[in-house]
């Protein structure tokens, strides 16, 4: 369901949407003088929608083993070669 709130009811009672949103899987559309401002909705925790459309992962350093963090020429590399094949 898609609740319409204002911008100043959003804030004064944003306990009560952050339950009905995590609780009840509500959307809230929050209007500032009129128009959409934004929207709030349940986070969903599968992996596809973990990145935003139009945003792609550059560079994964979750997987780094027992070795932590890389060189700044390796980090370097990677950014120029990700320039290269995304603009």
């Amino acid at each position: 369901m898609n609740t319409i709130i204002s911008i100043k009811d959003f804030r004064q009672s944003l306990a009560a949407v952050a339950d009905a949103v995590m609780n009840k899987k509500e959307i809230y559309t929050v209007m500032r003088r009129s128009r959409p401002a934004f929207v709030v909705k349940p986070f969903e925790e599968d992996e596809e929608n973990m990145d935003e459309p139009g945003w792609k992962t550059a560079i994964d350093f979750t997987s780094g083993g027992k070795k932590r963090g890389i060189s700044a020429e390796k980090l370097y590399k990677a950014m120029k070669k990700f320039e290269k094949k995304y603009g």
